[in-house]
């Protein structure tokens, strides 16, 4: 009898892929596996999953065609492993903007997702599309810190499938600033003043 034995990891991130934990045979120095067998030893892993939450794997081994031995050589055990995939945990990071005083209304329009302190090259990837709405917008010349983004959305750029629920989304405050106006007053001479 071969056991089938899971690896030690439980836990795994969401990264856009399948995931499952990992198995390996175990054999005993007392009935160890020939080398010569090895090749044709499969292992399988079922119930893969690609989003975040709790789920059960199911390993199981069998022989490869072309083995030299007969199956009533081996019996394998089928084994199953509960699992969880965690939620992805990103930031969104408005980039710094300054802009002209000109009467209109602005605000920060860009941000970064980042991942622990570095971008997510899962969520800024191609393959996704994403998109946030800003909180705060001004008039008046001024530099202000308190600008953030809300209701960010992450779909799949290619079915539309929306995958937010994947993340945890945290957001951070950005700055941005309105610079005054040059204003150039021609005309006046010095006669025209009054004391």
């Amino acid at each position: 009898r071969l056991n089938v034995s899971w690896k030690d990891k439980e836990d795994f991130e969401y990264n856009g892929e399948y995931q499952a934990p990992a198995v390996s045979l175990s054999e005993s120095q007392d009935n160890p596996i020939p080398e010569a067998d090895k090749d044709y030893i499969e292992l399988t892993v079922t119930g893969k999953q690609i989003n975040a939450g709790s789920y059960t794997a199911y390993a199981s081994a069998g022989l490869k065609a072309g083995g030299r031995f007969l199956s009533s050589d081996y019996t394998f055990d089928t084994l199953s492993k509960d699992y969880n995939i965690t939620k992805r945990n990103i930031t969104i990071v408005p980039v710094t903007a300054e802009y002209d005083y000109n009467g209109n209304t602005h605000t920060i329009n860009t941000y970064e997702i980042m991942h622990n302190g570095q971008e997510d090259t899962i969520a800024s990837s191609s393959s996704y599309t994403t998109s946030a709405k800003p909180v705060k917008s001004y008039v008046n010349a001024g530099t202000y810190g308190d600008l953030e983004f809300k209701d960010f959305v992450l779909s799949d750029s290619s079915t539309g499938r929306i995958l937010t629920d994947n993340y945890n989304v945290e957001y951070e405050t950005g700055t941005m600033t309105i610079k005054p106006a040059y204003v150039r007053i021609s005309g006046i001479t010095a006669d025209e003043k009054s004391y």
